[in-house]
């Protein structure tokens, strides 16, 4: 009809996933995913034991991968960053004949040591005890802490706990957690990528294939790849949710789990912290990321939603995910710097100021940037199908996660605010 303006045409998400076919960037997605990795090839995955036998085989200098003592003293001079006492000068000396020993027994029932190195010319003891899912127990980091301070009393010892997210000893599960130092598989892949240059070729192609690994099992963040995942969803975000709606239902696994971390994180918004969220995913909500954001962090960070920004139009400021894979999440505070405002990056970089960890200075350009990691442990309950799924172990192990983010978040807040 005269005067009338046409109905807006819809794409239906079909003739999108064709479109998607021939995108770039979907076609570069495709190729880092499936290039071929010998460490895929042999299951090793989020298995701890395979993790650290290969760290070990990298540590010890007599090995033929080309690096001699450069890993050591490489991952001393980070520790010296969070924990300047000590032994910062053995970063500097020759660990050439440096020993390093897998699954040592303390002497108590079946504990040992993930990995243990020593130094008998320069008197340096180093013991790492690593996790990738599974969780601290029957106060082992004491056993393994006696067990050094006996063994090597006059020597310079060092106390290291890796995980995925570099989270510190809990006090309650052992009695000095300041002795250990914290890091991240984050920061081992990164001083890997800087020495794969000096590495025997070989080796350098299997420290490639390793951090992609970590990469495509989420132990770290493949940036690359997540940017590719988001200006892909910008632009087919219909196609995924089909997919997803079609893909992830009640009958699978991450169905399930999916509908459990939904209910948990509507119970905290209705009942739990009626006066901490502002925000969570709906439960009819599509999409394979659940999120949620609080009152505090919104006034902190401005997150008025009245521009277009990281998220689309009328995007929020900040995020605070469940980050797959939904078989073993995480969850992530992650930033929204696009085009935010100087007063909302200022205080991005000061809140990213007050976290113990170096992180870079957050820029107006800067897409997403994830600043804190809670480890949810879900993967540790070993669920095949889900008939399996045990409701409430998952909720508490989610909760548990929460419960510390929320208190990261009153932490650094507080800092922040007095």
């Amino acid at each position: 009809m005269a005067g009338m303006s046409e109905p807006v045409k819809t794409i239906e998400p079909v003739s999108l996933a064709m479109s998607m076919l021939s995108d770039p960037d979907f076609l570069e997605a495709n190729s880092l995913l499936h290039k071929p990795n010998m460490f895929d090839m042999v299951g090793m995955s989020r298995q701890e034991i395979r993790h650290s036998a290969f760290l070990a085989w990298l540590l010890e200098p007599s090995n033929p991968h080309g690096l001699d003592d450069l890993l050591i003293r490489r991952l001393l001079a980070e520790l010296y960053k969070a924990h300047p006492e000590g032994f910062a000068t053995f970063a500097v000396k020759d660990l050439s004949d440096l020993v390093v020993e897998r699954e040592v027994t303390t002497g108590e029932g079946r504990n040992r040591i993930d990995v243990l190195c020593y130094d008998s010319n320069e008197r340096l003891a180093l013991c790492i005890e690593n996790k990738v899912d599974s969780q601290l127990h029957d106060r082992q980091l004491d056993k393994y802490y006696d067990y050094v301070e006996n063994t090597y009393s006059d020597w310079c010892r060092v106390y290291v706990l890796l995980s995925p997210g570099g989270e510190p000893a809990p006090e309650k599960e052992c009695k000095n957690p300041d002795k250990w130092i914290p890091i991240s598989y984050e920061t081992i892949a990164r001083i890997l990528e800087d020495l794969v240059p000096y590495a025997e070729s070989k080796t350098g192609s299997v420290i490639n294939d390793y951090i992609r690994m970590l990469k495509k099992e989420t132990i770290v963040e493949d940036k690359e790849l997540d940017e590719l995942a988001k200006n892909l969803y910008s632009k087919y975000g219909p196609v995924f949710d089909m997919v997803y709606a079609r893909y992830v239902g009640d009958d699978s696994l991450d169905g399930e789990l999916r509908s459990i971390y939904i209910k948990v994180l509507n119970e905290y918004n209705k009942y739990k912290n009626e006066d901490v969220f502002s925000w969570c995913h709906g439960e009819n909500e599509p999409g394979r990321y659940l999120g949620f954001t609080t009152k505090r962090m919104d006034k902190y960070l401005l997150n008025k939603q009245e521009q277009r920004g990281s998220w689309g139009d009328n995007s929020r400021t900040y995020t605070y995910w469940i980050y797959p894979p939904l078989n073993n999440p995480s969850v992530k505070l992650e930033l929204g710097p696009l085009n935010q405002s100087e007063d909302v990056i200022e205080r991005m970089n000061r809140l990213v100021e007050v976290i113990p960890h170096k992180l870079q200075t957050v820029l107006p350009t800067n897409r997403y940037r994830k600043i804190i990691t809670i480890p949810t442990n879900i993967g540790s309950l070993k669920y095949e199908d889900k008939t399996d799924v045990n409701p409430q172990a998952v909720e508490n192990k989610l909760r548990t996660a929460i419960d510390k983010m929320l208190s990261k978040e009153k932490e650094y807040l507080d800092k922040l605010e007095h």
